[in-house]
C-alpha cells in the first residue's frame, strides 16, 4: 500500500509530500518513511502502529487476531461492523451513543455503505498484523507527530503502541487527545483537536 502512495506522488510529480495516516493509514505512513525516505517531509502517524512487537498480550502474536476471527463467526461480518461503530467504545464514548443514536446510527450506514467487503477486510487484517517494523522506528529522520485517543485501548490498545512510537522514532512528538478513542475524527467531536480553544 506504501508502495501504491509512492507510485501516485509520482504520477502526480508530487517529490515529497506530508503524510498524515490513521490506523492502517499510519502503518502504511511509517512504511514510506522507512522504505522511500525522500517521500516523506514530515509524519502524522494518528492511532496507529508499528507491528505484533510494539503490542502486549494476545495481540502481539502475528496472524489473525483471535479475538478478531471470534467476534468475526460470534456476531456475522456487518454484526461485527456495526458493534464496532454503535455498541463498542472503539468510535464513540457511551454518553454519545446514548445522547445521539440517531447521529450513530447515520455514521454506522456510511461506514458500511462503503466498506471492504469480508474477504477484502481479513486479507487487510492479515497484512497488518503480520507486518513488524517496530525494530526499524529508530531509522525515521523526518519530523513526525504521534496522535493517539487515552481511551483508544479497545483491541490492540493503541495508547501502548503510540507510546512505543514516541519512543522509539528519534524525532516524534507525542500528543494524547483527552477523552477521545480510535475515532476521534468522528462527528463527536467537531472542534479543532491538536490544540487548546
Amino acid at each position: 500500500m506504501g508502495n501504491d502512495v509512492v507510485a501516485l506522488l509520482e504520477h502526480l510529480g508530487l517529490p515529497h509530500a506530508h503524510v498524515i495516516g490513521h490506523s492502517m493509514g499510519g502503518r502504511i505512513g511509517l512504511s514510506i518513511a522507512l522504505n522511500f525516505p525522500g517521500k516523506v517531509k514530515s509524519l502524522i502517524i494518528a492511532a496507529g502502529g508499528s507491528g505484533p512487537a510494539g503490542k502486549e498480550g494476545p495481540e502481539s502474536v502475528p496472524g489473525l487476531p483471535f479475538r478478531l476471527a471470534f467476534e468475526l463467526l460470534e456476531m456475522s461480518f456487518e454484526g461485527y461492523v456495526k458493534h464496532e461503530i454503535c455498541d463498542s467504545d472503539t468510535y464513540f464514548t457511551p454518553s454519545f451513543r446514548k445522547e445521539n443514536p440517531d447521529k450513530v446510527k447515520v455514521f454506522y450506514q456510511m461506514v458500511w455503505s462503503h466498506h471492504a467487503k469480508l474477504e477484502e477486510y481479513l486479507r487487510l487484517v492479515i497484512a497488518r498484523s503480520n507486518w513488524e517494523t517496530t525494530h526499524r522506528l529508530g531509522d525515521i529522520a523526518v519530523p513526525t507527530l504521534v496522535v493517539v485517543g487515552d481511551s483508544d485501548v479497545v483491541g490492540a490498545n493503541h495508547v501502548k503502541q503510540a507510546a512505543v512510537l514516541a519512543d522509539r522514532i528519534p524525532t516524534a512528538e507525542s500528543k494524547v487527545l483527552k477523552g477521545q478513542s480510535h475515532g476521534f475524527f468522528n462527528p463527536e467531536r467537531p472542534k479543532r483537536l491538536f490544540w487548546s480553544d
